[in-house]
């Protein structure tokens, strides 16, 4: 969880905000891992994911974060004259 928009609250307090509507919400604390670096985040969070879970990523530059996220396919499929991201 990043927070390049804090709104005046001070750092950490968005991350802390999520944790504890998490923690309010069910989730067990131990399940709940906060990454300030939303690109750094992003490798954590797939080797976790499973079927049906959602991963929601909230972020200012999308171009570094949609690289990050297509790696593993590039690396599978390899890269496509005919699709190219459009931002």
């Amino acid at each position: 969880m990043a927070d390049a928009d804090p709104r005046r609250r001070r750092p950490g307090e968005t991350p802390g905000l999520v944790r504890a509507g998490a923690l309010e919400r069910g989730f067990e604390e131990r399940k709940v891992e906060i990454i300030n670096d939303p690109i750094k985040a992003i490798k954590p969070a797939f080797s976790i994911v499973k079927s049906g879970d959602l991963i929601v990523v909230q972020v200012d530059e999308v171009e570094p974060l949609l690289n990050r996220v297509m790696e593993p396919f590039d690396s599978i499929a390899g890269t496509s004259p005919f699709i190219k991201p459009q931002f």
